[in-house]
């Protein structure tokens, strides 16, 4: 036990743990079992690329030959690798491990003699054993501590909970924020349909509504298609008669559109709808693709063969040709200016009320389609398939930035019957919504609007 002590504290050979203990020649400061002697060396562990040995004092002479020779204080005791100290400060045999010789030395230290270091040279003793004596003369540089850290500061108090507030509904104040993303407009009131759940017709049929966005040249364009009310909202539901398609050429140089709605008294009018609209864009692609310009087209010979389609739908589904009555218009729609000014010619065949219509300003002039008139408004002179020779072609020439808009009577009817809804559609596009946007404007409410509607809106060469 005195000799456990007595060489702790004075540096004399003593049984330690079945080793012997090592004095570290003078100047050297020891080493603790975490490797660490003083804060000035303790880059060696932690600093990434340093490369200069924390025992030389001075760097070697500049532009000289490096010089070898003992390290001061005399060699590292025998059988004791060199290699440098490991983490914890021991070598490989369990044993304390003096610090490697630097692999320079000045070169004004004789051979086989130590250099002896200035004592302002010397590094300080490490603070890791407090319990040893320093030679007399000698002071410990402490380590740098720290200051504690002020302890956080308290939240202010909390004034007392009063009562809950009421849970937000986000769906009802988002609608609050912005009705038109969230409801369909309403112009001049809502009929009481327009507020009844909808219900399936009785035969699987398209869709209660439909819906496309696109960009061909310098055309943007919205297409939208809703069952209207009156034949939503029944038990069992009628399906949506009217119907649209949109094509182009392979050259992408025309947009073609076809717009069809069957006519109610018709018991599968929506099977003749969705014939019609497909047969005409076909059709008008494969003599566009031939090489025919617009104005070249034979629109009787096409509606004509429209018709022949039609029959033969009705016909698959074992019904008569009168069950399966549509009106229908086609636009072609060239995707670039064709004119000096930069209008462009836009070609139209129609037959019956479906129409087409030109934006200008706060209101819209018709350019194709049939004005009702009688006293039974509703009432068709022809129709598909049975006056297809009946078929009225026209051209409108659309300015820079016009809009142009091909619907069915269940829009068409509000442009031409009342001013306000006029307006109110004009300014709604003026530019191209956005197409849930767009879906909503088509499934407007109104007194007595309760007819199916669609709606192709074409804006052309810019934002008008």
């Amino acid at each position: 036990m005195f000799d456990r002590v007595f060489g702790r504290f004075f540096g004399t050979p003593g049984p330690v743990d079945g080793t012997h203990a090592v004095t570290p020649p003078r100047g050297v400061p020891p080493v603790g079992q975490q490797g660490v002697a003083h804060e000035r060396d303790r880059g060696l562990d932690a600093g990434v690329g340093k490369t200069r040995s924390p025992w030389s004092a001075e760097r070697p002479p500049q532009g000289g030959p490096l010089q070898s020779g003992p390290p001061p204080g005399g060699l590292p005791p025998a059988g004791l690798p060199q290699s440098g100290l490991s983490q914890s400060g021991l070598s490989q045999s369990g044993l304390p491990q003096s610090k490697p010789a630097p692999s320079t030395w000045p070169a004004n230290v004789p051979s086989g003699r130590s250099r002896v270091e200035p004592y302002d040279q010397m590094a300080p003793p490490t603070d890791q054993f407090p319990h040893r004596s320093h030679p007399k003369g000698r002071q410990t540089t402490p380590l740098a501590v720290s200051p504690p850290e002020p302890p956080p500061a308290l939240p202010p108090a909390l004034p007392p909970a009063g009562p809950a507030k009421p849970t937000r509904d986000p769906v009802r104040d988002f609608t609050a924020a912005d009705p038109a993303l969230m409801v369909p407009p309403v112009l001049g009131g809502s009929p009481k349909a327009a507020r009844l759940p909808w219900y399936l017709p009785v035969e699987p049929s398209q869709p209660g509504l439909a819906a496309d966005e696109v960009r061909l040249g310098d055309l943007d364009v919205r297409a939208a298609s809703v069952v209207g009310p009156d034949h939503r909202c029944t038990e069992p539901a009628t399906a949506r008669q009217d119907a649209y398609r949109l094509g182009r050429d392979a050259a992408g140089r025309h947009l073609v559109v076809a717009v069809a709605d069957g006519m109610s008294a018709a018991a599968r009018s929506d099977i003749g709808a969705t014939v019609a609209v497909r047969a005409a864009v076909d059709l008008v692609r494969r003599q566009l693709d031939a090489g025919r310009h617009p104005e070249e087209l034979d629109f009787v010979d096409l509606f004509t063969t429209v018709a022949k389609h039609v029959v033969g739908a009705a016909t698959q589904l074992g019904c008569e040709p009168d069950e399966v009555l549509t009106a229908l218009i086609v636009a072609v729609v060239p995707t670039g200016p064709t004119g000096p000014g930069g209008e462009r010619r836009v070609r139209l065949a129609s037959l019956a009320d479906v129409s087409a219509w030109l934006r200008h300003g706060s209101r819209w002039v018709r350019q194709a389609g049939a004005e009702k008139h009688g006293l039974d408004r509703n009432a068709l002179d022809a129709f598909l398939p049975h006056h297809a020779r009946s078929v009225v072609v026209e051209s409108a020439d659309v300015p820079p930035g016009g809009v142009l808009a091909v619907l069915t009577d269940g829009v068409g009817d509000v442009i031409s019957d009342s001013t306000a809804g006029a307006r109110w559609f004009a300014e709604r596009w003026r530019r191209p919504p956005n197409l849930a946007s767009f879906l909503l404007d088509v499934n407007f409410e109104g007194p007595g609007q309760l007819d199916d509607r669609t709606a192709v809106v074409v804006w052309c060469g810019g934002r008008g």
